[in-house]
C-alpha cells in the first residue's frame, strides 16, 4: 500500500463540458439585458479531465507510476447572481458551484519499493466560488456571441481511500485553492427575460492533497483541471 499521496487535482482536469444555463433578467432598465440583474442556473458537464499526481514521499513507499487514472465524472450545478452593464454588452457576477463526491481511480499504482495496489478510489468533495465577467458581441437580433473569464475559491476536501479491497485508508485534507475559468460560446434571447446560453469553457480548481499514511506522512497532490461546455 502506498503510503502517501500528495495534493491530488481534483480539478486540474480538463473538462470540455457542457455549461447550458437559462438566465433570467429582472427590472433596471428600458432594454431587456441592459444594465439589469440577472439571475443563472448552470449545469457544467465535463467532458475532459487532465490527468497526473504528485508524490512527495521521499521514502520507498513513494507512488513511481500508475495506470489506468481516470475521474468518475467532474460535472457540476450551480447558481449566480450578476448585473449587465455598458448597455448589456458586459456582465458581472458571482456563483456557486457544487460538485457533489468526485472519485479520483487508479487501476494500479506502483510504489518505488515494488509494491503494488489496485482499484484504488480518492474520493473528494468539490465547491467552487467565482466571480465572472462576461463579454457579448450580437450576431442577429436573438442570438449573440459571449467570452468570460473568472477566477474564485475552490475548497477541496478530500476522503479516507480505498485500495485492494481494503477500505477507510489514509487522512483525509482540507485545501482551498484559487480557481480560474475562461471560456466562449454563443446565447440565444428566448424573451425579454430569458436567455439560454452554450458554452465551452476550460477551468482549473487547484490540487487537491490526500495524505495516505498518518497525519505526520507525505502528501500527494492531484490536478483538477477540466473542460466543459
Amino acid at each position: 500500500m502506498y503510503s502517501t499521496i500528495n495534493k491530488f487535482l481534483p480539478a486540474l482536469t480538463i473538462m470540455v463540458g457542457a455549461t447550458a444555463f437559462a438566465t433570467s433578467s429582472y427590472a433596471a432598465g428600458d432594454d431587456a439585458g441592459s444594465d439589469k440583474w440577472f439571475v443563472e442556473g448552470r449545469y457544467q458537464k465535463s467532458i475532459s479531465e487532465s490527468t497526473g499526481f504528485t508524490d512527495k514521499d521521499t521514502s520507498n513507499t513513494k507512488v513511481i507510476s500508475a495506470t489506468g487514472e481516470k475521474f468518475n465524472n467532474l460535472d457540476s450545478a450551480g447558481v449566480s447572481l450578476g448585473k449587465y452593464f455598458n448597455d448589456g454588452q458586459n456582465s458581472l457576477s458571482i456563483g456557486y458551484e457544487s460538485f457533489g463526491t468526485v472519485n479520483k481511480s487508479f487501476a494500479t499504482t506502483t510504489q518505488q519499493n515494488g509494491a503494488v495496489a489496485s482499484n484504488v478510489v480518492l474520493p473528494m468533495d468539490i465547491t467552487n466560488i467565482m466571480i465572472e465577467l462576461g463579454y457579448q458581441v450580437p450576431i442577429s437580433q436573438n442570438l449573440f456571441a459571449i467570452g468570460l473569464v473568472g477566477v474564485g475559491q475552490a475548497k477541496i476536501n478530500s476522503k479516507k481511500y480505498s485500495a485492494s479491497g481494503s477500505t477507510g485508508l489514509g487522512t483525509a485534507k482540507k485545501v482551498t485553492n484559487t480557481s480560474t475559468r475562461f471560456g466562449i460560446g454563443v446565447g440565444y434571447k428566448l424573451s425579454a427575460t430569458t436567455s439560454i446560453i452554450g458554452l465551452v469553457q476550460k477551468s482549473d480548481y487547484g490540487d487537491a492533497t490526500l495524505n495516505a499514511g498518518q497525519a505526520t506522512d507525505t502528501d500527494l497532490d492531484f490536478k483538477t483541471k477540466k473542460k466543459k461546455k
